[in-house]
Formats: C-alpha cells, structure tokens, sequence
C-alpha cells in the first residue's frame, strides 16, 4: 500500500498569520523586546510547521498545493466569497511575501515534493483531482487541511486505500475519517496473496504494532486528536442546504420579513439544514448520489415541507438556489468548467508518469 500527503499550502500560511496582528514589515525586535514577534518569527513559524507535516510519517509521494488570484467560482457567482473583509491589522502584503519566500526555498530544500498551483482553481479542486488519480493508483491520501469542505473526499477501498484528513492545529488538533473505516483497518491483512508472496511493503504495512506502519499511524493521530467520522454525502446534501457562510454561499432558501418598514432576509441555519437533512433521510433513505435530477427534486421537497412552501414560483426559486449551490459547493470535477479543466487535466498527466 501507497501513502501521500496532500499539503493545503493557504491553511499553511493562514495558519499562523493572525499571530502578526499590529506587527509591521519594518519592524525591529531588539534583544530586550521579550515576547515580541517580528515576521521572521512568522517565516520560521511557516517553515517549521512544514518540516513538521512532510515528517509525520513515511510518505511515497508528496503534494503541496496553493492558490492566487481568483476562482472559476468567482465567474459563476459574483458574490462567491464576497463577504470576506482582511484583518487591517495584519500587513498582508508581507504576509504573502513571506509565504512566497517560503515557496522558493522549499522548492530548492525539497525537490522531491510537488508544488502545484494552477489559476483560477482553488486548492480544494486541486486536492480533489489528486485525489481521484491516487485513489485510481491505489494510493492511500493523507490531507492536511482545516476546510471541512474536503471531507468530502473521505472514503476508503478494502485493501486498496483509506483518506484521511488532518487539521494540525496544536490547541485543536483533528483526524477526520469516512464512517466505518475501522472495517479498513481490520482487513489490512485480508489480501489475495498468500503471506509468504508479499512483498516488503505488504508485509510491513500488516504489523499493526509498528507506529511506522499506516495502521500505527492512523492510531495513532486518532489518540492524539479529536475524531471525527464523515459520510461524505450527508456532507454535501448539508452544504448544498445551508451554503457556506465562509464563502459567502446563500442558503437554498431565504425568508424575507418586514418589521417597522424594515426589511430582513433570514437563510437557513445549520440547524435548520441539519433538520432538512434529517426528514430527507427519514422520508426517502440514505443519500447516495447528489449529482442527479432525483436528489434535486427531493431537497425542493423536503425544503418546501419543512418551510411550509406551497407557491410554485418560491419551489422553482429553491431549485434554482439547489442547483447553484450544487455547483458551487460539491467536489466533483462534473462540475469543474472546461476551461479550468484543461489545465487541471495536463497536470495530472504529468503527475501520472510518476506515481
């Protein structure tokens, strides 16, 4: 069995910007200052947190993946992350030096991993297209991220392979799994092959008591961090339902109220959507497929029953908002534009060669 590790580069360098509130680029830190921060501290901060991700365990393969600019989504939805206002205390501009110079120094000290950034995607489509060519190689993925969105490609194959997502926070440290992965990690030995025909790495990854091994290493992030177990469509139905405040994503739904001759738009909270969420699954089952024309016409349904819609002009409007969400907000490369699928497509290509 195969293992990588899929580095969100923007978690990395958010990660611990917000430590630089007030300190400016030109900023001098004597000796005597104490516990002042200068952006070196931030450099050194930014470089230790990789060294400590690419080292948490034996990795065949690693990718680190960041963004610049503007998304596809962007072009689609005008509003997409229109919300988002900069902490003006923060120098972002030497913030995004910084991480610059951490880009091209990493790249020389570590020439073995793969830098990948590619205009107009985001690093959760790219960590989606890596992971559909690992899975396909039978790798194992290992994501570094604190986006929950990416929990959405948690799944495993028996014998084959198991994604993890990790959130590397030190006061919340977190390990995300598909349900039901223990099934995973207690058929490692089940293989086709007799024991005495495997190779090397088969053999090595069957001793569940070597921390080295993936089953030793999935243990032991689950005892150091808070676990959580993910069904990957429920995940998806949710945000499809809710939208995702973060990236200023509207609710399918939007109440419109007046009062003293003031207008006020309520969405669809997280408990709101948990509660859709669940009438969905108890008037029509599990969710297995949020791609099809069915799954959009049940969450019309169970939207409408819940809000007590019974207009068929606010029902196409719920559909409308359903399907947008759906573009906006699954990881799916159906709905990757062409024009950003192109380029995503040569680099895995490339990539290809090598795994």
């Amino acid at each position: 069995m195969k293992i990588a590790e899929t580095i969100d580069g923007n978690y990395l360098m958010f990660k611990n910007a917000f430590i630089m509130k007030g300190v400016k680029a030109d900023d001098e830190i004597s000796e005597n200052d104490g516990n002042k921060i200068s952006f070196e501290s931030y450099s050194n901060l930014l470089y230790n947190d990789f060294k400590r991700i690419i080292n948490l365990y034996n990795f065949d393969v690693i990718f680190f993946v960041y963004e610049k600019g503007s998304s596809w989504r962007k072009d689609i939805y005008k509003d997409y992350k229109g919300n988002r206002k900069k902490d003006e205390s923060i120098d972002w501009n030497e913030i995004y030096r910084r991480f610059d110079m951490f880009l091209q120094q990493a790249q020389i000290d570590y020439p073995n991993i793969h830098f990948i950034q590619i205009d107009k995607c985001e690093g959760d489509d790219l960590i989606l297209y890596l992971t559909l060519l690992l899975n396909n190689k039978n790798y194992s993925n290992v994501i570094i991220s604190k986006d929950e969105d990416l929990t959405q490609l948690l799944k495993f194959e028996s014998g084959l392979y198991l994604n993890v997502q990790l959130t590397m926070n030190k006061a919340d440290e977190r390990i995300y799994l598909p349900l039901n992965y223990n099934y995973f990690l207690n058929n490692l030995n089940i293989h086709k092959k007799d024991y005495f025909d495997m190779t090397d790495d088969e053999i090595f990854d069957l001793d569940y008591n070597n921390n080295n091994g993936y089953k030793g290493f999935i243990d032991k992030m689950i005892s150091k961090c808070k676990l959580y177990e993910i069904l990957p469509n429920n995940i998806r139905a949710f945000k499809i339902i809710h939208g995702d405040t973060g990236d200023n994503v509207k609710s399918v739904y939007i109440k419109k109220t007046v009062k003293d001759d003031v207008e006020k738009f309520r969405g669809i909270g997280e408990a709101g959507a948990e509660k859709i969420l669940k009438y969905y699954i108890e008037t029509y089952g599990n969710i297995s497929d949020v791609n099809s024309e069915d799954f959009i016409n049940k969450i019309v349904n169970v939207v409408s029953y819940d809000k007590k819609i019974v207009d068929d002009e606010t029902k196409a409007l719920i559909k409308e908002n359903t399907i947008r969400n759906r573009q906006l907000v699954v990881l799916d490369p159906i709905y990757t534009p062409e024009y950003v699928k192109n380029n995503i497509k040569v680099k895995m290509k490339e990539i290809n060669k090598f795994i």
